[in-house]
C-alpha cells in the first residue's frame, strides 16, 4: 500500500563558504554555460549540444564548459564526447564549447562562481547531486523535470525547470534567464537555503531512524521468530568490517548520523554477535561467513576509493 512507503530524501552536507559570482565582463563571453557529470546520451548532453545555435543566434559569445568523464555507453562503438565534437564541428559551434574531462571539487566550484547557469538536461536522473551541489556553490540552475529532480529543485526558487527531452526548451530557458540578471540574483539568493533545508541529514537521520523504529515493530507482532542464519550472516559482516582496520566505514556513519547512527552500529554489531555468532556451533559457517565479510568489506572499500577519486 502507498501509506507504508515513505520518501527519505538523500542528504547533503553543503560546504561552508561559496565563492563570489564573477560577473560576466564587457564584451567577454556571456552567457557562460556549464555543465558536469558523465558525457553521455542519458545525461542529456546531445540535447544541450542541440540546443546551441538557438542560443547562439541570440547570444553569439555564448560559451560551454563540459567536465566530466567521457564515457561509453553500453553498444556504442565510441564515447558520446566524440559524436558531441563533431557534431558541434558540423554546427560550426566547436570554439564555444570546452571539455574539461574530469575536475576536482575545487576546480567545479571555482567554475560555477565564474558561470552564469549550470545546465543539466538529464533524461534520467534520482536526485541529480550535480545539480544540487551546484545550488549550494551558489550556481544558477537549470534542469529537466525527471526522476526525482522536481522534488528536490523547486521551480523559480532553487532553480529552473524544463521539459525532457526537448532543445528549444532548454534553449528558451538558457535565453530568458541570460536576458534576466535579476531573476538570476534572486535564484542564487534563495535556491541555497532552500535545497539545505530539503536535504537536512538530521532530517533524514530522524526519518530513517523512524522507519527502521515501524519495521521493528510490525516484526516483532510477525508470528513466525526471526530467522537465525539471517542473523549469523549479518553479524559476520558486521564483525568482519570492525575487524578489517579501516575505521572508514564507521567513520562515514558518524559523520552522517552523529552520534545515532554510532550507537546503533556499537549496538547492532554486539546484538549481532550475541545471538548469532555466539550461538554457531559449526566452524565451516563461521569461516564461510568471514570471507563473505571480507567480500562486502572489499566492495565498501573499492566504492569508498571511487567515490574520493
Amino acid at each position: 500500500p502507498r501509506s507504508e512507503f515513505c520518501v527519505i530524501k538523500s542528504p547533503l552536507t553543503p560546504v561552508a563558504e561559496v565563492y563570489d559570482h564573477e560577473p560576466a565582463q564587457p564584451g567577454g563571453p556571456f552567457p557562460r554555460l556549464f555543465y558536469w557529470g558523465r558525457v553521455e546520451r542519458q545525461k542529456g548532453c546531445d540535447l544541450l549540444v542541440e540546443a546551441l545555435p538557438e542560443i547562439a543566434a541570440r547570444y553569439p559569445n555564448v560559451r560551454l564548459v563540459i567536465g566530466g568523464a567521457e564515457t561509453t555507453e553500453h553498444g556504442q562503438p565510441e564515447p558520446y564526447a566524440a559524436v558531441a565534437r563533431r557534431r558541434l564541428a558540423e554546427l560550426g559551434l566547436a570554439d564555444k564549447v570546452e571539455f574539461r574531462g574530469f575536475m576536482t571539487v575545487e576546480q567545479i566550484r571555482r567554475q560555477v562562481a565564474g558561470s552564469d547557469l549550470c545546465v543539466f538536461p538529464s533524461r534520467y536522473e534520482t536526485a541529480c547531486y550535480a545539480a544540487l551541489e551546484a545550488i549550494t556553490y551558489g550556481g544558477c540552475v537549470v534542469a529537466t523535470t525527471v526522476g526525482g529532480l522536481p522534488e528536490y529543485v523547486a521551480h523559480g526558487v532553487s532553480g529552473w525547470l524544463v521539459e525532457p527531452e526537448s532543445p528549444p526548451a532548454i534553449a528558451e530557458a538558457v535565453v530568458r534567464l541570460a536576458g534576466d540578471e535579476q531573476l538570476r540574483r534572486q535564484l542564487r539568493r534563495t535556491a541555497r537555503p532552500d535545497v539545505i533545508a530539503r536535504c537536512d541529514p538530521l532530517v533524514a537521520a530522524r526519518e530513517s531512524a523512524a522507519v527502521y523504529e515501524k519495521a521493528i515493530a510490525a516484526f516483532a507482532k510477525r508470528a513466525c521468530a526471526p530467522n537465525r542464519a539471517y542473523r549469523q550472516i549479518i553479524a559476520g559482516l558486521l564483525a568482519g568490517m570492525r575487524s578489517s582496520g579501516d575505521p572508514h566505514f564507521h567513520e562515514l556513519l558518524c559523520a552522517k548520523y552523529s552520534e545515532g547512527a554510532a550507537a546503533g552500529y556499537q549496538q547492532g554489531y554486539e546484538q549481532g554477535l550475541q545471538e548469532g555468532l555466539c550461538a554457531t556451533r559449526n566452524a565451516g559457517t563461521f569461516s564461510l561467513l568471514r570471507r563473505l565479510a571480507r567480500a562486502v568489506r572489499g566492495i565498501i572499500s573499492a566504492g569508498h576509493k571511487a567515490q574520493a577519486r
